[in-house]
């Protein structure tokens, strides 16, 4: 939570034994609701983006490894010896490894697309300058270069994977990968050869075909790869709210099925419903470039790699892929002086012919390391009833594990007694097919293991296996010569052997070790670290673009200020979602609030750090902090379906009625916690608002900004709508500026404060101020919302009640009440309505107190009579055209004393009474009744509190806690 990625994943995938689909597992990981999220992208822009980034690999590769067959050419043109010569690939080989530092923490920061299309078009550049270079050391700079500016592809590319592609998909996608990196050290020798051939000046042509290929992969990646950094919501461990369940079922029960039952494999991609595939623009792809990440800083971005050297199963990984690696480049760059003396004595282009045996090999190793491999893996999980473990994808390099070892032996033996050369080729086929094999495996390990954090891991593998490879490379022309083919291979079978057989204790401890070392880091670090605590309104992370508002924060780092328009924007998404929030299920609020308990068990110890660092408490306080906030919310949980929140069936006076109380939400509440208790008061601020079924502000503490955001995002991470609950800080200067703008905000409904008196006081004042008028001194009925299919009907008999009226006047309480009458009739006139009254409107004149019964056709939410009480003998008519529109007109008012509902539907009656924000509905009655067994009072400008009954004595009543112990 603390960088909202996900360092281990969920290990419960859904099995689906009646689909064929994706190896008969559901899609792991589940796509989010978010437009964003790149798993929901049409297919066919998924494989476009893929090939588009994945063949960078291949032309630097190209690029890198073509050259090899010119060593003898750069030899003659620039009078240099082999070993000079040969550094015009080991360096690019060492540059390449370095690059990856640089890259990809700007990738992490400012997104991987313009990364990659900033360094394709250097990439470009650099080999344009390789073609044009007179001197030995202007090659020798410009290759340098082109390995660092290479670099960029290869620890991003699978991270682009890890954010497009399924579960199932990720092992036949990272043999592309894989195998255009290694296909691009195999073509690029076999088209140099025939070039070269050619003519001895054609180096600088194939130098030229590089470029071309480049510049061609820089357009593919501006045309068709998205920018596809996405913060991925925690994984699901609970069923998703479509799955059978019965609402009868204990909280534990649910609290048991949130932590055990694997998400329902609804989410193939042409059964997502609300996370369905999402259509992409291109138009739109070309106009974006940067995607900064205000969650990480720059400096955080360039150590994070290194954090993760110290763990086992990368540590195997870069073993696996260091000498996979350099078995195969060894034997590359020793070819030319191995083929083209005798007694081969090969011409150039067929020392490049050599490399049509590691295509084969790479071929077979995709499908295998790919395909083969995600099969393994998918039957793997099915047998285990769903649970996935990374450890298990391990299983899969069995088949091929010994292919590499075998085509060491078969090469030392074959190139130091010189046997036919056909022989070699085998034996280069099957080392080139361990270069794709068990890499490939040994990496989709890593990214089933680590999903969000792959190009960092990918960082600290790519620098450590490229400087194994420099090095071999290095010494690699000498250190055969000195020694011999036969001693250099068969060091090299140990080692390839060696990485081999370690997969065991790997497959048998690695989950343990990533375990035990991720529990070394959280001991080692401390949240001193300079942290950018967010705002959190609508779900989202809210970082201002000024740092005016910031406030630095003991011992390092800052948190956002809020201004007014934050508060506004918090208030409106309480208000955008308090519709459908209130008019949820109990039961899902339950389910909710129990996935809520159980995150927060599961990051205990992560809520302890955060705490003691806040707010500088022992230990002891800061568990209890956690316990008592979990038994808190476990406890709300309960009593959210409990029958003392169903309200009550009161006796009536009338003969064959029913009074029915309702428990209804007030709205948007503000919740004010402060620091000495962060974690548990925190909650105690929002948690009985939210339960039931209002939606909240937290207004956390500028003392423990840390422990309030990671409260409003255990609510993100829970799964509760966008908006049910935001987070807003502030600055101690401007407390004042933003509490008062909440509190005096009309949508604020009640204000929850835990703090000082004299804050307190502060508070109390403020929200005295915001109090509106009673308004419950009239419930007559001024407004009449009509179906329009009865409207004309409505109205004729209203005119006609009126007529028997005519000539009748009613004396107000003040001249000042008539003239309001006045003003009202007026503005409604004006407007376009049509006013019937029982006498001559004419008669009126100042300081008048008569005034007759007035009826308004055809009001209309423009009309100041619409939004205001008359106060008079007055009622207007609103035609809807069905209930949704009635119920959103009747809402708009800002008062909500009483309501009547006529209607011969009872059943549906009582539906549209609970969705009317009023204090009082009368299912065919008049507004005006009121009775002493029932509770009497407005919803919002309408009044606080209730008069009448228990509900009006509970109102000058407070409670007093006593515990007596024995």
């Amino acid at each position: 939570m603390a960088d909202a990625r996900i360092l281990f994943p969920a290990d419960h995938v859904v099995v689906d034994a009646s689909s064929k689909q994706h190896h008969h597992l559901g899609l792991w990981p589940p796509p989010s609701n978010d437009e964003r999220d790149p798993l929901r992208w049409p297919r066919w822009i998924k494989i476009l983006a893929l090939i588009s980034v994945a063949f960078f690999n291949f032309v630097a590769n190209f690029a890198g490894a073509g050259l090899s067959v010119a060593a003898v050419l750069f030899e003659m043109q620039f009078q240099k010896t082999a070993q000079e010569v040969n550094s015009l690939m080991t360096f690019n080989f060492l540059l390449l490894g370095i690059g990856n530092m640089i890259w990809v923490p700007f990738s992490v920061k400012y997104g991987k697309r313009p990364v990659l299309l900033i360094s394709m078009g250097m990439l470009f550049a650099v080999l344009v300058w390789t073609a044009k270079a007179k001197t030995f050391g202007q090659i020798l700079a410009a290759r340098c270069l082109s390995g660092f500016v290479s670099a960029a592809g290869e620890s991003i590319v699978p991270g682009v994977i890890s954010d497009m592609f399924y579960l199932h998909e990720r092992g036949a996608m990272m043999s592309i990968y894989v195998v255009l990196i290694s296909c691009g050290s195999a073509v690029g020798p076999l088209i140099a050869g025939f070039m070269v051939e050619s003519s001895p000046g054609t180096w600088r042509d194939f130098v030229w075909v590089c470029a071309a290929i480049a510049g061609f992969d820089f357009i593919a990646i501006f045309l068709f790869y998205p920018e596809s950094s996405f913060v991925r919501p925690p994984l699901p461990d609970s069923p998703p709210s479509g799955s059978s369940r019965d609402e009868s079922s204990t909280p534990k029960e649910e609290l048991d099925s949130a932590s055990n039952v694997a998400p329902h494999s609804e989410h193939h991609e042409s059964e997502q419903g609300g996370n369905g595939v999402v259509a992409i623009s291109l138009p739109k792809v070309w106009t974006t470039f940067i995607h900064y990440n205000p969650n990480i800083s720059l400096p955080r971005a360039f150590a994070l790699p290194f954090v993760f050297l110290g763990c086992l199963p990368v540590l195997w990984t870069i073993l696996v892929y260091g000498s996979a690696l350099a078995s195969q480049v060894i034997l590359i760059f020793a070819f030319p002086s191995l083929l083209l003396a005798p007694p081969y004595l090969f011409a150039s282009s067929s020392v490049g012919l050599m490399q049509i045996a590691a295509i084969i090999g790479f071929v077979v190793a995709c499908y295998g390391g790919g395909y083969i491999c995600d099969v393994i893996t998918a039957r793997c999980i099915v047998r285990n009833r769903g649970v996935f473990i990374p450890e298990q994808r391990l299983i899969s390099l069995s088949p091929g594990c010994l292919v590499a070892p075998i085509g060491c032996i078969i090469v030392a033996f074959a190139c130091d007694k010189s046997l036919h050369w056909a022989v070699i080729a085998v034996g280069f086929g099957m080392v080139s097919f361990g270069t794709v094999y068990a890499p490939n495996v040994a990496m989709t390990y890593l990214l089933d293991s680590y999903p969000v954090f792959a190009q960092e891991i990918l960082v600290a593998i790519n620098i450590t296996k490229n400087l194994v490879a420099f090095l071999f490379l290095y010494v690699a022309v000498n250190w055969i010569n000195s020694q011999g083919w036969i001693q250099v291979y068969m060091i090299m079978f140990m080692v390839v052997s060696l990485s081999m057989l370690l997969a065991i204790p790997v497959y048998l401890y690695g989950r343990k070790a990533r375990e035990a070392y991720q529990k070394i880091q959280d001991r080692s670090k401390t949240l001193a670290e300079n942290v950018n605590i967010p705002l959190l309104i609508d779900g989202l992370p809210v970082f201002k673009a000024s740092a005016a508002r910031t406030q630095k924060i003991s011992p390092t780092g800052f948190f956002q200020g809020a201004d007014i328009s934050d508060c506004s924007k918090a208030i409106e998404s309480c208000s955008n979602v308090f519709g459908s929030w209130s008019q949820s299920s109990p039961f899902e609020r339950r389910r909710l609030f129990l996935k809520l308990a159980h995150l927060l068990r599961q990051h205990k110890d992560e809520a302890m750090r955060i705490i003691q660092t806040e707010i500088h408490c022992s230990e002891e306080w800061a568990a209890g902090n956690v316990s008592d906030s979990i038994a808190m919310i476990e406890e709300t949980a309960s009593l959210i379906t409990s029958s003392s929140m169903n309200g009550s069936i009161p006796h009536t006076e009338g003969k064959n009625s029913y009074g029915f109380v309702f428990n209804r939400p007030l709205g948007v509440v503000l919740g004010i916690a402060p620091w000495n208790g962060p974690l548990i008061l925190g909650f105690r601020a929002v948690l009985a608002p939210i339960a039931t079924g209002n939606t909240a502000i937290l207004k956390g503490s500028e003392l423990s900004p840390r422990t309030h955001h990671f409260i409003a995002q255990l609510f993100v991470d829970a799964g509760f709508p966008s908006g049910v609950v935001n987070l807003i800080l502030h600055r101690p200067e401007d407390a004042a500026e933003v509490v008062g703008a909440l509190i005096k905000h009309p949508a604020i409904r009640k204000v929850n404060f835990t703090g000082s008196t004299t804050v307190g006081r502060i508070i109390a004042q403020m929200a005295g101020q915001a109090l509106k008028p009673g308004g419950q001194i009239c419930m007559s009925t001024d407004l009449a919302i009509v179906s329009r299919e009865v409207a004309d009907d409505f109205k004729y008999h209203l005119q006609q009640a009126l007529r028997k009226k005519l000539d009748t006047s009613y004396k107000l309480i003040s001249p000042k009440s008539a003239a309001r009458w006045h003003s009202l009739t007026s503005d409604a006139t004006g407007k376009g309505a049509d006013v019937m009254s029982s006498s001559k409107t004419s008669d009126y004149h100042p300081g008048n107190q008569v005034v007759p019964i007035s009826f308004i056709t055809d009001v209309k939410p423009s009309m100041e009579f619409f939004s205001v009480e008359s106060f008079g003998p007055m009622v207007g008519v609103v035609v809807v055209s069905d209930e949704e529109e009635a119920i959103q007109t009747a809402n708009t008012s800002e008062y909500g004393l009483s309501a009547a509902i006529w209607t011969r539907d009872h059943y549906h009656a009582l539906e549209l009474a609970r969705k009317l924000e009023v204090g009082a509905v009368h299912i065919n009655g008049s507004t005006v009744h009121d009775e002493s067994t029932l509770p009497h009072g407005g919803n919002k400008a309408s009044g606080f509190g209730r008069f009448g009954a228990e509900w009006g004595l509970r109102e000058f009543l407070q409670t007093q806690t006593v515990i007596l112990n024995p």
